[in-house]
């Protein structure tokens, strides 16, 4: 939608796809202040949509575990 309007204005379109283990995700919420209610969590994860890559230009995958933080970068033109 935005997207069509943004190529004709040939703007550069980045995607950052942050990724953690569910887990930790839930961990991270409960030791919150300002908690999200976890069927609120569960519901945004099942409506969770991945952006096709040819939709824009860079795409930055950033993949969190316990020990290590793996960063892909892919650029489409």
């Amino acid at each position: 939608m935005l997207n069509c309007l943004f190529a004709s204005y040939q703007a550069r379109i980045p995607i950052v796809y942050l990724e953690a283990p569910w887990p930790e995700l839930l961990r991270r919420n409960r030791d919150r202040p300002a908690k999200v209610p976890e069927k609120v969590l569960y519901r945004m994860k099942n409506r969770l949509e991945m952006r096709d890559i040819t939709e824009v230009q860079v795409v930055d995958w950033v993949v969190f575990n316990e020990r290590i933080q793996q960063r892909f970068s892919v650029i489409t033109i």
